[in-house]
C-alpha cells in the first residue's frame, strides 16, 4: 500500500511538471510506469506492478488546450501587428496627402503671384502705350492746328495784300484820306470755312466791321 501511494504521488508530481513544460518539449507518447519492489523484513520478496495511469487522456487534453491558447495568442499578436502596420500605412498616406496638398497650395500661390505680376506688368505696358499714343495724338493735333493756323494766316495775308493794293490804287482819289478804306476783297470759301467745315466767326466778324463783302458761294453756304 505504501508503495502504491508513493507511485501515485510520483505520477501526480510528474503530471504537474508536464503541464508546465513547453509544448515542443513534451512527448506525445503516453508514459507508462511500472515498478517492482521487493521489501520485506523477513526476506520475503513482494512484487507489485502498476499499469498505465488513468490520467493520461486528461494530460493530453491539457496539452492541447495549452497549444490552442498559444496559437490564439500568436494569432492575436499577428492581428495586432497587422493592425499597427495598417495604421502606420494610413498615417503615411495621410501625411503624403497633406504634403501634396501643401505643395499644391504653394504652387497655386506661386502661380497666382506670377500671374498677378504678369498682369501688373501688362497693365503697365498698356498704360505706357496709351500714354505714348495720347502724346503722339496731342502732338499731331498741335501740329495740325499750327498748320491750319499758318494756312489761315497765309490766306489773311494774301487778302490783306490785295486790299492794300486796292487802297494804294484809290487812296489819292479819296476826299478824306484819314477815313479807313472799306475792305475791297470779298471773303471766299477757303477763308470763311476751316478744314472741318466750320465758319470762322471771328474772322467773319472782323470782315463785316471793315465793311467787307462775301462771295455768292459763301452767302449761300451761310444760308444753308
Amino acid at each position: 500500500e505504501r508503495l502504491a501511494a508513493r507511485s501515485k504521488k510520483s505520477e501526480d508530481n510528474f503530471s504537474s511538471r508536464a503541464s508546465r513544460v513547453p509544448s515542443h518539449y513534451q512527448s506525445t507518447t503516453p508514459t507508462t510506469a511500472s515498478s517492482e519492489s521487493t521489501t520485506s523484513t523477513t526476506g520475503t520478496t513482494l512484487t507489485t506492478a502498476s499499469t498505465t495511469p488513468a490520467t493520461a487522456p486528461a494530460e493530453d487534453d491539457g496539452l492541447d488546450e495549452i497549444a490552442k491558447k498559444r496559437a490564439e495568442m500568436r494569432r492575436a499578436r499577428e492581428m495586432k501587428l497587422a493592425a499597427e502596420l495598417e495604421e502606420q500605412r494610413r498615417e503615411e498616406e495621410a501625411r503624403k496627402k497633406r504634403e501634396e496638398e501643401r505643395k499644391k497650395r504653394l504652387n497655386d500661390r506661386r502661380a497666382n503671384r506670377q500671374n498677378a505680376a504678369a498682369e501688373e506688368e501688362k497693365e503697365k505696358e498698356q498704360k505706357l502705350k496709351e500714354e505714348q499714343l495720347k502724346r503722339e495724338e496731342e502732338e499731331r493735333q498741335r501740329l495740325e492746328a499750327e498748320r491750319k493756323k499758318q494756312e489761315f494766316q497765309a490766306l489773311v495775308d494774301n487778302y490783306k495784300s490785295q486790299h492794300e493794293k486796292v487802297v494804294a490804287l484809290y487812296q489819292d482819289t479819296r476826299v478824306v484820306k484819314d477815313t479807313p478804306f472799306p475792305i475791297s476783297v470779298k471773303f471766299g470759301l477757303d477763308i470763311l470755312f476751316d478744314t472741318d467745315g466750320l465758319i470762322r466767326h471771328q474772322a467773319l466778324h472782323q470782315h463785316f466791321i471793315g465793311e467787307g463783302k462775301l462771295t455768292v458761294e459763301c452767302a449761300l453756304e451761310i444760308v444753308k
